[in-house]
């Protein structure tokens, strides 16, 4: 049996005169997998724009867990935009780092349990949907519910 435990998860800490025990780890093992189970999680991926924009061509991404933030971004040699959403609001920002500044729109989204739906009516570049540019996507989020952690 361990005669010390570390300082936050109290996991079994042994010294030379005790008795290593199969129970100790495995009790260990439990505490370290509840701990983890609770931690965000992050997933990236990437999609090719086609060129369509506004409600009835809505973006939706899918993921493998319950998204608090995502951020979708083209990065260019000419300009850096994008869309940033934060579960709880209805609107995502639409930004543009461009040559000639940088301009802001709203964007309406709708969350999902495992997603994220936005579009613009605006123009393509603004859906984050402009034709054969490559976006990243990557977003923060809790297990999904009913998810091996």
């Amino acid at each position: 049996m361990a005669s010390n435990e570390t300082q936050n998860f109290h996991l079994n800490q042994w010294s030379l005169p005790d008795d290593v025990r199969m129970e100790d780890f495995n009790a260990d093992n439990l505490k370290l997998e509840q701990a983890l189970s609770g931690m965000l999680r992050c997933q990236s991926g990437s999609y090719v724009g086609d060129g369509t924009y506004d409600e009835a061509h809505a973006i939706t991404l899918q993921f493998d867990l319950d998204p608090q933030i995502v951020i979708v971004s083209n990065l260019s040699e000419f300009t850096t935009d994008g869309i940033i959403a934060l579960r709880g609001t209805n609107t995502g920002i639409y930004l543009n780092f461009g040559t000639s500044g940088v301009y802001r729109v709203n964007v309406p989204v709708t969350w999902g349990t495992n997603s994220l739906t936005w579009y613009s009516p605006a123009a393509p570049h603004v859906h984050a949907n402009t034709e054969g540019t490559v976006y990243r996507y990557f977003a923060l989020g809790s297990p999904a519910p009913g998810a091996q952690a």
